[in-house]
């Protein structure tokens, strides 16, 4: 159970989906997933981590108990023939999460979550053009703060050209900055927009070549704890990349 640092752990889930009318339907679903510690987080001595802020050592703790999250969503889709909306709310209450406070040794601790997301895909001018809207939006109290940003957002413009010739599409995404702790320390990860192009075009035998460009404009942004880097807590995601792919459809 979940008194004990072993034993048998139970993990649940249901979800159900009701259809209001042809074009909306609703969902909603509860779920609840134990965590084990690992070997390490119980057992490891005071020795350097890399996987922590300056490779601080960690002590383990043999009397970690599971970590338990449970959630719960509520959803509303609707589709017509040029759009499709989607949005959804949850609530998540973790128990017993396992991390590493102030003092360098795995803890318990414990938090709570709320959070909506909404997706909006917009046919225009025939089929030759789409737009899609997705945000997403989480508000959360953890005693282990986790890097995670309040406020997500990407708006895209796809242009599809006539007898298939090419597809375009141009996308912006974002966050808002986020607060959180490595440590107990406190740090603030700046907010970004990122700009981002992908081309596809087809080629005989069902094949085709896709040309990609992340991150246009080389913008310095991070999303992942670290521990400090300059000054913001977060690994730096790489820069501007490009990619090459050639595709083919069964």
């Amino acid at each position: 159970g979940d008194g004990l640092p072993g034993g048998v752990q139970l993990s649940l889930a249901g979800a159900a989906a009701i259809p209001i009318t042809d074009r909306l339907e609703l969902s909603a679903g509860v779920g609840s997933v134990a965590k084990p510690a690992g070997l390490y987080e119980r057992y490891a001595r005071r020795a350097p981590n890399a996987a922590m802020p300056f490779h601080m050592a960690v002590a383990g703790n043999n009397l970690l108990k599971p970590e338990r999250l449970t959630q719960a969503d509520i959803g509303m889709q609707a589709i017509t023939a040029r759009s499709t909306v989607l949005l959804r709310a949850f609530a998540r209450r973790v128990r017993k999460q396992i991390g590493v406070m102030a003092r360098p040794q795995y803890v318990n601790a414990h938090g709570t979550a709320l959070g909506c997301e909404m997706s909006l895909a917009q046919a225009l001018a025939g089929e030759f053009i789409q737009v899609s809207v997705d945000a997403a939006y989480l508000w959360q109290r953890l005693s282990l703060s986790r890097p995670l940003a309040p406020l997500t957002a990407r708006v895209a413009l796809a242009v599809r050209a006539p007898a298939d010739l090419f597809m375009l599409e141009l996308g912006v995404r974002g966050a808002s900055p986020a607060r959180f702790t490595v440590l107990g320390a406190p740090y603030r990860g700046a907010g970004y927009l990122v700009v981002d192009v992908h081309l596809e075009v087809p080629l005989p035998r069902k094949l085709s070549v896709a040309l990609g460009l992340s991150n246009a404009g080389g913008t310095h942004y991070g999303l992942h704890a670290s521990g400090p880097v300059r000054g913001s807590g977060l690994l730096e995601e790489p820069g501007r990349q490009w990619t090459l792919r050639l595709l083919r459809a069964l």
